[in-house]
């Protein structure tokens, strides 16, 4: 490794002033200095250079996908005994979703499953395609669940109704060592014109 050599100069005032240069390398010997990149104004020295160079591949790829709408989800079929799973673990046992005979006479003809359950749901329904969801990416250690921007419940689910999502990428932004991507996903009922959920989704990629 080379290291920087102290000069002194004379000053007008008759000290020295001290300047630093580069000495000349000896011969056989190999420089053991890391390279550096640099990452959205971050330096990343030696391994981590590696990750940041997987960083910036991941938000190129991403980035050329959005406005790209994704394939849909598969058709998943919400029960009264999930509902009422979902009721005791939020310990919100609200009669529009767990009384089926008097939701007969209540204002959606019967029980209906939970703003929360379907928000939960929309980020675990089943994918037979590949194509569902964001592109893969080479490097990403985890992800990680960053929250909402904004969620509206347009129609309520009945019970029995079969659900799936839609998703289009809006934004990707690099956040440090992670990668923050917002998603709009849409829940649809089949048979029903109205969504169910429309969301702005907030998740991080770890790199």
């Amino acid at each position: 490794m080379h290291l920087p050599v102290r000069q002194r100069s004379k000053r007008k005032d008759g000290g020295h002033r001290h300047s630093l240069s580069q000495a000349t390398p000896r011969r056989g010997v190999i420089s053991t200095i890391d390279p550096i990149t640099i990452v959205a104004g971050r330096s990343i020295t030696g391994n981590n250079a590696m990750s940041g160079s997987a960083l910036e591949n991941a938000y190129e790829t991403l980035k050329g996908h959005i406005g790209e709408e994704q394939s849909p989800s598969d058709w998943f079929t919400v029960t009264q005994d999930r509902i009422n799973e979902f009721a005791d673990v939020t310990m919100d046992h609200q009669w529009i979703h767990i009384d089926e005979a008097r939701s007969k006479d209540g204002p959606f003809g019967k029980t209906i499953a939970h703003g929360h359950l379907t928000l939960s749901l929309m980020g675990h329904l089943p994918r037979s395609n590949e194509d569902t969801g964001l592109p893969k990416v080479e490097g990403q250690k985890l992800g990680i669940n960053y929250g909402f921007d904004k969620v509206r419940f347009p129609s309520p689910v009945p019970v029995g109704a079969r659900i799936r999502t839609r998703r289009t990428l809006r934004r990707v932004e690099i956040k440090g060592e992670m990668i923050e991507a917002m998603q709009e996903v849409v829940v649809e009922v089949d048979g029903q014109d109205k969504p169910a959920c429309v969301a702005e989704s907030l998740s991080r990629m770890v790199f």
